[in-house]
């Protein structure tokens, strides 16, 4: 079974993306943007997973500038 997508996730209203996210979210844990790309990791246990596997790279000051802190 193919990964769901959303046209535009950036661009799209807020009210919009959600409806997407939680058909999504039904169907897996990941959603990819056709617009930009981007895989869209949608369920919070698997954010924090993420977030915590020290196999993942790139979680160092690159991963604090995506969110905007300064």
């Amino acid at each position: 079974m193919a990964e769901p997508t959303i046209p535009d996730f950036f661009n799209m209203p807020p009210v919009e993306v959600r409806a997407w996210t939680r058909r999504a979210a039904a169907e897996g844990p990941t959603l990819i943007d056709e617009a930009t790309g981007a895989v869209i990791v949608l369920r919070h246990a698997d954010v924090e997973r993420l977030l915590t596997d020290t196999r993942m790279v790139g979680l160092g000051l690159s991963f604090f500038d995506i969110l905007g802190i300064k």
